[in-house]
């Protein structure tokens, strides 16, 4: 098993459902024990509605609007803990807040600072690396392949590159790790994509341990699953642009593509510049 360099982690249910089976795949990932927090984040209703807003909807008082919200935190209360029981016999920190998941959670991060965020929807580690919060490992919510194959770094021939190998090897013990570095390009210019002159640099650069490099051409999204599916990768990492919603609905994102077809872990990076 690889050994991850971390000492404490934040697990995040995005809404009161507790998500016991996604929090055991998560700890599995780890082969040293580490400090776990749960955080629940539930919706944070409104102080009024009136029927001049415009909005359709039933128009409750500051009783009503108290009571939901009360009702909320205890449903997030019961997920935290349920979710808790995962971990083990360990004490688990709970908490919960009411929120925009995203802000919510960065909020609790300036006051808990954490090395890692666990998460298992993909929609909420989108809006997290959007909002400058990484590293962001998503396990699948319905079921996790191997767990003790190589780590594959997917890198683009961008400056984005160092900060996923950098990362990678950061929270990776390289002497216990073996790395795959793959590069799918999909313009096809197979001639520059000699491993020496592209995914070599890169890893190189990093000071990984064990690392073997795979240069293609094609569909970078299929190519990095195709990847992870004959290594048996125990976790694939990735780094995300930071592009507006026009350039997404033309262009969606290789990470977008890759979780929403994958049943192994992904860690999401960005650019600090990003």
């Amino acid at each position: 098993m690889n050994k991850i360099n971390i000492a404490t982690a934040l697990f995040v249910l995005d809404g009161p459902n507790p998500a016991p089976d996604s929090a055991a795949a998560a700890d599995l990932l780890f082969a040293s024990e580490i400090d776990w927090s749960i955080l629940a984040i539930v919706a944070e209703h409104p102080q009024f509605t009136t029927g001049a807003t415009g909005f359709a909807g039933p128009v409750l008082t500051p009783q009503e609007i108290e009571s939901l919200a009360m009702t909320d935190l205890m449903a997030g209360d019961a997920a935290a803990a349920a979710t808790a029981r995962a971990f083990g016999p360990r004490p688990v920190v709970q908490s919960v807040r009411r929120g925009q998941p995203a802000r919510a959670v960065g909020r609790y991060l300036d006051e808990n600072p954490t090395d890692l965020v666990v998460v298992d929807s993909p929609h909420l580690a989108g809006d997290l690396v959007d909002d400058g919060i990484v590293p962001v490992l998503v396990v699948p919510s319905d079921g996790m392949k191997s767990t003790g194959g190589p780590v594959l770094v997917a890198i683009d021939d961008s400056p984005l590159d160092d900060v996923v190998t950098a990362s990678a090897t950061r929270l990776f013990d390289p002497t216990t790790t073996d790395f795959i570095t793959v590069h799918i390009d999909a313009a096809r210019s197979v001639a520059r994509l000699r491993p020496e002159n592209v995914a070599g640099q890169s890893v190189a650069h990093a000071a990984v341990g064990h690392t073997e490099t795979v240069a293609e051409a094609g569909d970078p999204a299929s190519g990095i699953l195709a990847e992870a599916e004959d290594r048996e990768a125990s976790m694939i990492v990735l780094g995300t642009h930071n592009r507006g919603w026009l350039s997404r609905l033309f262009r969606p994102s290789v990470a977008d593509a890759v979780l929403q077809q994958t049943q192994r872990p992904v860690l999401l990076m960005s650019s600090p510049d990003d």
